[in-house]
């Protein structure tokens, strides 16, 4: 209260209020709050920054999955090529198509492989045991390599076909012929190492009495022919358990002609599926074999031979622990390794070609 100093003066009452600060309980949730801030912040660019670091190995993840499909796609782009549409080009040798957790698949055909050319179909003069005679004096083949004899018979359904994959022995040219003397190329071949990829009358593995064909056995309605083949097969086996924290990944592998498998690239998982037909397309797990497949006078048309093979395959990341990987990778269920899935479909274009020219010689 305050009172004027002059006589008679009323005296006025003014009350001060006194000034209020932030109370502790409000101070405390202002810093619990600044804390939360600062921890999302700090969370943010950790992860961005571990994503940065890690940006090499999902690159190379994704890479490794491309890599695989580029290279099965340009493999089955080859298969069949040189040969009849009957054959099976797509083996069912050596597991494919097994149901095996992850698949492998093994193509045959006249391929362009590096160091090789392109080799057209020599004509067959003569043959008998394990030797045969091309028709022309020089002949392009060579020792160890793996040529397939068959005969391309137009009106034949695929178990009036006969086929045998043999392994050259020898080539030698301008050797006179058994027949006529006719200089003609001489090559000796092994009919018992491929046997089971040999049909011979629709007997399948007899390889005995393929040793014993005549001419005209083999003849038909065409000259057989000879052409040299690559046998390519990819398969997955587990990299070595001794270099890896955790389960190791599964290692591609690709072989040519049975040779030592060189590796092509880690992968979780590798698929391959078969699409029959055309308008009534459906899918398979094993390769398509006509010889065994179709019933017997049935005539190989598109409705009826593989028209697509799809390739499916799960890069999974060397290391666990990538959640912080960019493009939407994302931890596993049962573990936080990084998987990404591609597929693609493939024509088997070679297959469908020849039953086109085959097409072509009934219409002449």
């Amino acid at each position: 209260m305050m009172c004027d100093l002059e006589p008679r003066s009323p005296c006025v009452e003014i009350e001060i209020e006194n000034a209020r600060g932030f109370t502790l309980i409000e101070v405390l949730i202002s810093i619990f709050i600044t804390l939360i801030v600062m921890a999302s912040v700090f969370a943010l660019l950790t992860r961005g920054q571990r994503s940065f670091q890690r940006e090499p190995e999902i690159a190379d993840l994704q890479q490794n999955a491309r890599n695989v499909l580029d290279m099965v796609s340009r493999d089955i782009l080859q298969t069949g090529a040189g040969l009849p549409p009957e054959f099976p080009a797509f083996s069912r040798q050596n597991g494919a198509g097994d149901g095996a957790p992850t698949d492998s698949i093994e193509m045959i055909g006249a391929m362009q492989l590096p160091g090789q050319a392109y080799l057209d179909a020599e004509n067959v003069a003569n043959f008998t045991g394990g030797f045969i005679e091309v028709t022309s004096a020089e002949t392009n083949f060579l020792a160890d390599e793996i040529v397939v004899l068959y005969n391309d018979a137009p009106n034949d359904a695929p178990a009036g076909s006969q086929w045998a994959m043999l392994r050259v022995k020898t080539a030698q040219d301008n050797v006179p012929s058994a027949i006529d003397g006719v200089p003609r190329g001489l090559i000796e071949v092994d009919y018992v190492e491929f046997a089971a990829y040999s049909n011979y009358l629709g007997v399948l593995q007899n390889s005995a009495e393929l040793q014993q064909a005549d001419m005209a056995a083999f003849q038909g309605t065409t000259r057989p022919k000879l052409t040299r083949v690559s046998v390519v097969r990819y398969f997955t086996q587990l990299d070595n358990p001794a270099d890896y924290v955790g389960p190791p990944p599964q290692l591609v592998m690709r072989s040519v002609d049975f040779a030592p498998a060189q590796p092509v690239g880690y992968l979780e998982d590798f698929q391959i599926a078969y699409t029959i037909g055309v308008t009534a397309p459906f899918d398979q797990d094993n390769p398509p074999d006509p010889i065994q497949d179709l019933v017997a006078g049935t005539l190989l048309t598109a409705e009826n031979m593989l028209s697509v093979v799809r390739i499916t395959v799960t890069a999974r990341s060397i290391t666990a622990g990538l959640e912080g990987a960019s493009e939407g990778a994302s931890a596993g269920r049962e573990d936080d390794f990084i998987r990404k899935t591609f597929s693609t479909n493939v024509n088997p274009r070679n297959l469908s070609a020849a039953l086109e020219v085959r097409a072509m010689a009934l219409a002449e």
